[in-house]
């Protein structure tokens, strides 16, 4: 599902609804999560929600655990930007 607003909790509980016993339901959004959706996650400890930032920092963090089929669908290079010199 596309969408570019933000993700409430009702679309989280239709998530929950469709999670069965001993099973866990992720949801993932490149956008953001309003309070009341996050409320509703910590009282579900089966459910977790992962928005645009997260999801960043997830594969910049494991990018080199990926095997080499998916490191090729989502080529990165390490890029070192200096840290600029303080001019006293």
């Amino acid at each position: 599902k596309q969408v570019n607003s933000t993700i409430g909790r009702p679309d989280i509980q239709k998530l929950d609804g469709a999670v069965q016993d001993r099973e866990f339901g992720l949801f993932i959004t490149l956008g953001a999560y309003s309070s009341d959706a996050r409320t509703y996650e910590q009282m579900k400890p089966n459910l977790r929600l992962i928005d645009g930032p997260e999801l960043v920092e997830l594969v910049v963090t494991h990018y080199q655990k990926l095997s080499s089929a998916y490191q090729t669908l989502l080529p990165l290079q390490a890029t070192y930007i200096p840290k600029p010199l303080s001019v006293e």
